[in-house]
Formats: C-alpha cells, sequence, structure tokens
C-alpha cells in the first residue's frame, strides 16, 4: 500500500518506518542501487540526517564508501548482522549498538537494501527471517518502481532531444491544434522571420 500511495523519495522513509517497526528497530536506511556501484538512501534524510552530525552529509554512496555489515550485504547479496557496537563512518555518524543488513534481489541482482539497527535486545535468526522475508516482499515492487523510472528518464531524454531539434531547426514550424485553428507550439525560426514573440503567437489563431 505504502508503494502506491507515496511518491518520489517520500516512499523510501515511508516504508523505512514501517520496516523499523516491525523490527523494533530505533534506526535504519531503505536505499536502491543506481547502476551496479551507487546506493542512494534518500530515506536517510528523514530518518537520521538531523540526528547525525556527519560534516559531509550525504545519501550517494558509491561502492568505495560500502563499508561494515550493509556493504557486505551489498557485495554478497546476503544478509548479514552482528550485535557487537560498530563505529559506523564517516566520523559523526549514529553510533549502532546492533545492526542487521539484507539486500534487496531482484532476478539474481542486489537492487536495494534494508539496514536497521540498534534493537535492544539484539538481533537473532527470527529477525534474519523477518527482515528477510520483507526485502522479498519488497523486490518486484521495487524493480517495477525502478524500471519505471528508467523508462521515464528515456522518455524525458527523448522529448528534450525532440524539443530541441523542433526548436533549432532552421525552417519555420507551427504546430496547431486539433480543430487546426489554433497555434500551441512554434520554433524560434519562426519567431525570427515573422517578428512576433513566443507569447504573441502561442493560443492565437493561425490565420
Amino acid at each position: 500500500r505504502a508503494f502506491l500511495v507515496y511518491k518520489g523519495d517520500s516512499l523510501y522513509s515511508e516504508v523505512l518506518h514501517i520496516i523499523l517497526h516491525a523490527m523494533e528497530s530505533k534506526i535504519g536506511l531503505f536505499g536502491y542501487l543506481q547502476g551496479p556501484d551507487m546506493l542512494i538512501c534518500s530515506s536517510m534524510t528523514t530518518s537520521v540526517w538531523n540526528r547525525g552530525r556527519m560534516a559531509d552529509k550525504t545519501h550517494s554512496f558509491p561502492r568505495e564508501k560500502w563499508d561494515a555489515v550493509w556493504g557486505k550485504a551489498l557485495e554478497t547479496g546476503k544478509t548479514c548482522y552482528s550485535n557487537t557496537p560498530v563505529l559506523v563512518p564517516p566520523a559523526g555518524h549514529l553510533s549502532t549498538s546492533s545492526t542487521m543488513a539484507a539486500a534487496i534481489v531482484s532476478d539474481g541482482q542486489v537492487i536495494g537494501l534494508l539496514h536497521v539497527a540498534n534493537k535492544e535486545k539484539g538481533y537473532d535468526t527470527q529477525d534474519k527471517k523477518l527482515l528477510e522475508s520483507l526485502a522479498a516482499t519488497i523486490s518486484p515492487i521495487l524493480e517495477a518502481r525502478l524500471q519505471q523510472g528508467r523508462v521515464e528518464q528515456k522518455l524525458l531524454g527523448a522529448l528534450n532531444e525532440y524539443a530541441d531539434l523542433y526548436n533549432n531547426v532552421p525552417d519555420m514550424l507551427v504546430s496547431v491544434d486539433g480543430a487546426g485553428e489554433k497555434v500551441v507550439q512554434c520554433n524560434q525560426a519562426l519567431l525570427d522571420t515573422l517578428g512576433y514573440s513566443r507569447e504573441e503567437m502561442i493560443n492565437h489563431s493561425v490565420y
């Protein structure tokens, strides 16, 4: 339901909130891979951003910064956990007394990460099964969302390329509405040749 209701980056913080409640954990992150080597964790901005004291706050983590339990989970695709305090770089990051990370896997490829920390009594095999179950449930929905994002990016790129070509060809171009009466778009060559501004042309009669 959260995947359907929440749009944009707010989705990740809302899903993380649900996961932290289920896992009885105080902090965590929910992120996705952008390409094979970049973890994006926009959920951090709402879950731990203000409490951290890092000098250089970021929600983008290249492979060389993958570290500790969550780095191992991303590299291996397997769930990892530790019940010993971990010093998480960089300096100023919230300290963790216990931590668990599960990779979100689709078709054998890691596409995201669930990471929870600071459960009062530490994590055990039952917690591992629960987090893996949550990751498996999220996997096909996250994959569909990421695929949609990739399609939208390609479409946006194609539209921008078309707009650039339309506006910069040397021939005069004008687009009209379905009734063939009003100007809905025109290019720079037409404006320069006829001496009108774009505001004077758009929505006015083509005649």
